[in-house]
């Protein structure tokens, strides 16, 4: 993908950004002991970082530690884990966002045409972004089942307690 000036000035000076995003001061430095005290903006983005990739590459483009990278990820700071759920979400919402452009634009005429194969190919692969980054629900099947009693099944059958 090539990007003309006016794109590009545009995507840097985004709010959106990850360098925008982070106040310069938190940036990492690669001085000897700045590995130990990343700060929590830092250690917010190594975790969502790191979610998606692998911990050794986070580590190394970041400056830190794999254990600082790896302590972020499971961390128990709510600021660090609100910040980490945050940015998955923004993730997972551009994932859906594209997903159901690429499903919209999947038309009648389009699927007799070639170019359906490459729009299909976009709206599989965005599923699968987006199911990579929503949270897995452990023992989310919950099955609940009642029993009625066998010759009470209307309300006149029940007897009425007043308190």
């Amino acid at each position: 993908m090539i990007l003309d000036r006016e794109e590009l000035e545009r995507r840097l000076s985004s709010p959106k950004n990850l360098v925008n995003f982070l106040d310069r001061s938190c940036a990492p430095s690669h001085s000897p002991g700045a590995k130990a005290r990343a700060s929590v903006v830092v250690r917010a983005v190594a975790g969502a970082l790191a979610i998606q990739s692998s911990v050794p590459d986070v580590a190394e483009n970041l400056g830190l530690t794999e254990n600082v990278v790896r302590g972020a990820v499971h961390s128990k700071n709510p600021e660090i884990r609100d910040r980490i759920t945050g940015a998955t979400e923004r993730v997972r919402e551009l994932a859906l966002d594209r997903l159901l452009e690429s499903l919209g634009l999947l038309t009648v005429e389009k699927v007799s045409s070639a170019g359906a194969k490459d729009i299909s190919a976009i709206a599989a692969n965005m599923s699968k972004v987006v199911d990579h980054v929503t949270p897995k629900q452990i023992g989310g099947n919950v099955q609940l089942i009642l029993y009625a009693p066998k010759g009470q099944q209307r309300e006149e059958d029940y007897e009425i307690v007043e308190v």
